[in-house]
Parts: C-alpha cells; sequence; structure tokens
C-alpha cells in the first residue's frame, strides 16, 4: 500500500467512526426527553400484536413513530377460509382504526395453510370468486375501504419463493388484473399496490444465483389504468452463504434500484411509491457461522436509505419506507431484523429522524 492512501484510508475510516459515535451520542438525552420526533406517542391500550410491537418501537423514541403498520395475510381458496381471513383482517382493520393506524395489507399467494398456490391458477382465475366472497364479508361486518389502508398483490412475485413456474412474466398483469377486479367489485375506491423485488429470478433459481436485469415493466405494463395507487419496491442487504465465495451488497443504492420502481410509476402516471426494506443485525450463512452487523455499519446503512430515499422524493414522488425488522435467525430466514435490543437503539432513532427531516413516512413490519 503505499504511503500517500494510508493517512487517506485513515481518514476515512475516522469519519465512519466518529459518524456512529455522534449518533449513538444524540440517543443519551434525559430519559424523559423525546428521541425522534416532537409529536406525543400513541396511547395504545390494545392486545392487538401487531401494536404491541409498534409500541415497543415507539416506546424507543418516547415519541410518536408512524401511522402505518404492515401486516401479511393469505389468499383465499375455499369459502371458509375466505370468512376466517376476512374476519381477522376485520378485527386488525377496526383496532387500528381505533388508534389512528392504517394498515399496508400484504396479500401473499399463498393458502392459509401455508401452501403456494400456483400462479398458473391465480391467472385462470381460479380463485377470483373466494376473494371477492372475502371483501364481501368484510362489507358485512362493517369493514370500510379507508380502514382496509393499501392493499398489496401478489409481492416479490418475480423472486422463486413463490410458485410462479410455467408462468410468463406477462401473466403477472394477468393476475393481479384478476384479484384487482374482485376486490374491486366489491370496494371500487380501494387502494392497491404492487411491489417488486430488486432483482428478478427464474422459479428454479432456489438459491438467488442469477439475478435478472428485466424491466419491471416486463411484469406490470399490461395490469388495468386505474388499478393502481402506488408501486412498491423491496431490497434488503445481502450476504452469501458460507458454501460459496463470500461477500456482501450493504449499499443501499445496490440493493434498491429505485430508478427501474419510478419507471412503472410514470408508465402509470404515479407520484406515490413506497419502499421496503430493511438492515439485519445478524444472519446465519452456514450452520454453525454467524455474521454479526455492527451498529456503525447499520447508522451508516440506515442514514444511505434514507437519502436514496430523500432523492427520490425530490424528484416529485410521495415516497415512504416499511422498515423489515421481525426476528427470524431461528426460521427459515436465518435473519434477525429486529432493533428492538439496546444495542441497536440509535439505529432505530437513527431510522425514524433520517426520515422525518426529509419529511417521508415510515411503517414497520414486526410480529
Amino acid at each position: 500500500m503505499s504511503k500517500l492512501l494510508t493517512p487517506i484510508l485513515i481518514f476515512i475510516l475516522s469519519l465512519n467512526l466518529n459518524f456512529g459515535i455522534m449518533l449513538i451520542a444524540q440517543t443519551k438525552q434525559s430519559s424523559n426527553s423525546p428521541l425522534c420526533s416532537l409529536d406525543a406517542p400513541i396511547n395504545f391500550a390494545s392486545s392487538n400484536r401487531h401494536l404491541i410491537k409498534l409500541n415497543q418501537y415507539q416506546s424507543i423514541c418516547r415519541s410518536k413513530i408512524s401511522s402505518e403498520l404492515m401486516i401479511f395475510l393469505p389468499t383465499p381458496t375455499s369459502l371458509d377460509s375466505a370468512l376466517e381471513i376476512s374476519v381477522d383482517l376485520f378485527d386488525n382493520a377496526k383496532t387500528f382504526a381505533k388508534h389512528g393506524i392504517t394498515p399496508l395489507v400484504v396479500m401473499e399467494p399463498s393458502d392459509i395453510e401455508g401452501n403456494l398456490i400456483s400462479f398458473r391458477q391465480l391467472a385462470n382465475g381460479k380463485y377470483n370468486h373466494w376473494i371477492s366472497k372475502m371483501f364481501a364479508n368484510l362489507i358485512k361486518l362493517g369493514t370500510t375501504a379507508s380502514e382496509l389502508g393499501t392493499i398489496v398483490l401478489l409481492p416479490e412475485a418475480n423472486t422463486p419463493i413463490w410458485n410462479f413456474a410455467g408462468t410468463k412474466d406477462s401473466d403477472f398483469s394477468v393476475i393481479f388484473n384478476n384479484i384487482a377486479g374482485s376486490i374491486k367489485n366489491q370496494y371500487p375506491t380501494a387502494k392497491l399496490s404492487l411491489m417488486l423485488n430488486s432483482s428478478s429470478y427464474t422459479p428454479n433459481d432456489t438459491e438467488w444465483d442469477n439475478p435478472l436485469n428485466k424491466s419491471y415493466l416486463d411484469y406490470t405494463r399490461g395490469i388495468k389504468q386505474g388499478y393502481l395507487n402506488s408501486v412498491g419496491l423491496q431490497g434488503f442487504p445481502y450476504i452469501s452463504k458460507r458454501t460459496k465465495k463470500l461477500f456482501k451488497i450493504n449499499e443501499p443504492k445496490n440493493y434498491l434500484p429505485v430508478d427501474k420502481i419510478a419507471e412503472v410509476a410514470n408508465f402509470f402516471n404515479l407520484k406515490r411509491i413506497w419502499i421496503n426494506t430493511g438492515s439485519f443485525v445478524e444472519k446465519y450463512n452456514s450452520p454453525n457461522e454467524k455474521q454479526t452487523i455492527s451498529t456503525a455499519e447499520l447508522l451508516w446503512q440506515t442514514q444511505r436509505t434514507a437519502e436514496l430515499a430523500g432523492n427520490l422524493q425530490q424528484k416529485g414522488y410521495n415516497v415512504s419506507v416499511n422498515y423489515f425488522l421481525a426476528d427470524k435467525l431461528n426460521l427459515g430466514e436465518q435473519t434477525n431484523w429486529s432493533l428492538l435490543n439496546s444495542k441497536y437503539h440509535p439505529v432505530f432513532v437513527n431510522i425514524v429522524k433520517q426520515l422525518n427531516s426529509r419529511k417521508i413516512r415510515l411503517s414497520i413490519f414486526d410480529t
């Protein structure tokens, strides 16, 4: 290494260290002072598991952090499941509304028992009737369109986690129109959205080794005008398994291709874009080896995410960011996204403050 580069690298490293120390120090204030905003925390007198989690994060900030929560629900495949799912969504929607919270409802292409639903069957409209029945029952129960918030259809449908074997990219639009039409027949003013993953994959690429550089319009251009109210982009940092050459993707601009989702927004004359992301704190990349991310790196990563979202907003879009905060270290994903450990409280405070300073709305998911 040259003598010239050495002091430059030391200077850069010291900047990153000082940045982390500065942000951590900002959280060491009076135990009663708000850390994230001047808005008073919402008083949650509820046993709802989603609101309990929101309250835990709100407690970190000692102030209000969000008026939106992401929740998930399956797709109905029978009358019984349509009724059961609708009752669960009704309970959440009414409880949320009571506390001034709007749901971001992600409707996954799996049934109530977690079995993957064939995209070919969805394209053929096999489950349209039961989807319509589900939303008809929501009306019967007394749920309004505004209480349902935004409903996201076919999340990350360009990834191999779902059963889309035997379909074309353009079938995404066919399926979206089927489901959206079933919902709009019951709720004409329902707000519908989509969420595409940062990279696309073939159905057989279960190791996610060969990302495809495709335009999102390959999937979406056939969606009927007027069905979409917003578009969503999903992207997360990545670390490879130990069975391969170890590498990381930790720069948000490399896993959040905002220009690609903006292209979809422009195609449909939409200004509303939302981002689903997170910064994992630990992850197993082999059965016996766990990677842990430093607080300083997490602070840097969340700062860069806010800057990316802010740049998009400056271009005239209405941007919000959902942070995925679930601890799934001992589940299939073997990844912990949670920031509830006190060690990571400065990271969460930084997320909220950086987004607030750019007037970007925050929503969260943790359950």
